[in-house]
């Protein structure tokens, strides 16, 4: 009923359907990514999001925000606890 993902989510072309697909397939995602610090990172990071950005695609994608981790700026490497909006019942 949880997935956790870590690094993973930035270096995906298409962020919005993996989120899509995992809201009808788990109940919890945790996701751990890079914030927005440019030049930290290397162009193998096809995304970098906010938290802001981070919460509205996971809401237009099947999610609602639980908790972020740690709840400070958008520069730093931050996670999301979410809890998919499509499972609403256990096995359903």
């Amino acid at each position: 009923d949880a997935l956790t993902m870590i690094h993973f989510l930035d270096h995906t072309d298409d962020p919005a359907g993996v989120l899509k697909d995992l809201a009808s397939r788990t109940r919890f995602l945790f996701v751990w990514t890079h914030g927005t610090n440019e030049g930290r990172w290397t162009v193998q990071h096809l995304v970098n999001f906010t938290g802001t950005g981070l919460q509205r695609l996971a809401a237009r994608s099947g999610f609602e925000l639980v908790a972020r981790y740690p709840d400070a700026g958008e520069r730093e490497d931050f996670g999301v606890l979410l809890k998919s909006t499509r499972i609403t019942e256990r096995g359903s």
